[in-house]
């Protein structure tokens, strides 16, 4: 992602401004997990957090990982049960 390099500099700048007041912290660039930027980037302009799971699925089934494959496969289930997927309390059918 294009982004990075400007998240990276944004904490290195963090890191200088800790380290001129006194603040003893590690470097909090090395903390910093960039995995699932793209996952959460879809997730922020509106996706489903269950189309995505259901997109990393078929890709995971594509490549041959079965195990990721199966992770979302439960993770899509376990969204299912959420409160969000209920129907409402408030409507009449």
């Amino acid at each position: 992602m294009p982004l990075e390099g400007d998240v990276l500099a944004v904490a290195a700048k963090i890191t200088r401004v800790q380290h001129d007041c006194g603040v003893r912290m590690s470097d909090i660039s090395e903390e910093l997990r960039f995995d699932l930027i793209e996952v959460v980037y879809e997730w922020a302009n509106g996706v489903r957090l269950n189309e995505v799971c259901r997109d990393v699925r078929n890709a995971a089934r594509i490549v041959g990982d079965p195990s990721l494959q199966t992770k979302m496969e439960e993770t899509s289930t376990a969204i299912k049960r959420d409160i969000v997927f209920a129907a409402s309390l408030y409507t009449v059918t």
